[in-house]
């Protein structure tokens, strides 16, 4: 089927690209940001795992790592996906510009238009959050 429906965001933040990979790479950061408990293994193929509610929650793979570039995963949401594997991909691009990093997040493999949407609310509220997050490290 073919996909229609996707998620992006485009925003510029105050630092280097580095700053922002070194954060979507590191354990650590990425509970601090979203609050909830993580495992990563930051390599090609390594589990990227959010666990919500207490336990994994949200399953992912890491499929592409461009240092200071590109970092690419699943996301695997039973039921709330909208996709009946379950299976999409997060793309997140960095683009150095004059006022700092141009991040741009693309979320796509939604069949249907409400988790495209749901999803767009989830991840706009955690885009809110990342000046806060950039000055703390």
């Amino acid at each position: 089927m073919t996909n229609a429906h996707r998620v992006e965001l485009s925003r510029v933040f105050p630092c280097k690209p580095e700053k922002l990979y070194g954060i979507w790479t590191n354990q650590d950061h990425l509970k601090k940001w979203m609050g909830v408990e993580v495992e990563a293994v930051v390599e090609l193929g390594g589990p990227l795992n959010f666990n919500f509610e207490g336990e994994p929650t949200t399953l992912g793979h890491f499929k592409e790592l461009k240092p200071h570039e590109r970092v690419a995963f699943t996301w695997n949401s039973p039921g709330c996906s909208g996709n009946p594997t379950g299976d999409t991909l997060v793309t997140i691009s960095l683009e150095p510009v004059s006022e700092g990093t141009k991040m741009t997040l693309v979320h796509t493999g939604f069949i249907s238009e409400e988790s495209c949407k749901d999803h767009l609310e989830g991840w706009t509220e955690y885009y809110d959050s990342w000046e806060k997050l950039i000055s703390e490290f």
